[in-house]
């Protein structure tokens, strides 16, 4: 028949057993088995039985709970700063989105403008050129040689346009000279070449030779050389008018 010690005293510490260790901390009996088990506490096998010692276990039992109060705290302040980094990934995305639709507003605007300076200068521009060519056809409608050619000091001695039918007598041509001068300056004024049907080129138009040039503009002109090919007098610009042809 055993009987059970209810403490054993060893190297000076009482030790107790586990179900009397119980009424002091809050574990359970398994609990505390296992503690002893892994040595975390103070105690003894003698037999089939367990002895520890009191002030080790209550020891363990409080630091376990500073710990465990420890780990809450340093969870509680993880999840603020997790909450303080989402608040500020979510503001940062709010401003790129305010930025975006700014952004985009400003674009959309911007390309309405452009679209509707670009309508209006483009009317304007086909206005002036319409009644450009129209005053230049107006013009030109007169003249409606087959074939001529012109002089380029008849043409700055008469400004702005001169013609000569010795090729073609038998094409009634009106004279140039009945045509208002642009201006009184042969330097300012511009000749109007046939168009359309004429197969000689510019310079096959004039008696004198001429040599062509365009400016950096893009103005075509053409100017009288000498028989070196020096310029000779005045630079005279042109531009091609379209003509109609006279059967006779």
């Amino acid at each position: 028949m055993s009987t059970t010690v209810s403490a054993l005293e060893i190297n000076g510490k009482k030790l107790h057993p586990i179900k009397d260790a119980t009424k002091f901390v809050s574990y359970s009996r398994d609990y505390i088995t296992r503690l002893a088990r892994e040595r975390k506490i103070v105690a003894t096998h003698v037999g089939r039985q367990w002895y520890v010692d009191i002030d080790s276990l209550k020891n363990y039992e409080q630091i376990s709970a500073k710990e465990q109060e420890l780990r809450k705290q340093q969870l509680s302040t993880a999840r603020k700063r997790e909450q303080e980094v989402r608040s500020q990934v979510e503001a940062r995305r709010s401003r790129l989105a305010k930025k975006e639709k700014t952004f985009h507003a400003r674009a959309v605007v911007a390309t309405v403008l452009v679209l509707g300076f670009g309508l209006v200068g483009g009317m304007f521009t086909n206005l002036i050129l319409s009644k450009t060519s129209t005053s230049i056809a107006t013009v030109a409608g007169s003249v409606s040689p087959k074939n001529y050619s012109l002089s380029l000091e008849d043409a700055t001695d008469s400004f702005p346009l001169a013609a000569s039918s010795e090729e073609a007598p038998m094409i009634p041509v009106k004279s140039v000279r009945d045509i208002e001068p642009i201006s009184t300056d042969p330097a300012n004024g511009i000749l109007l070449l046939p168009q359309g049907s004429l197969t000689a080129t510019t310079g096959a138009l004039f008696s004198d030779e001429v040599e062509v040039l365009v400016s950096e503009s893009g103005v075509e002109m053409v100017v009288r050389v000498d028989s070196s090919g020096r310029p000779v007098g005045n630079v005279l610009p042109f531009v091609e008018v379209p003509i109609n042809q006279v059967e006779i």
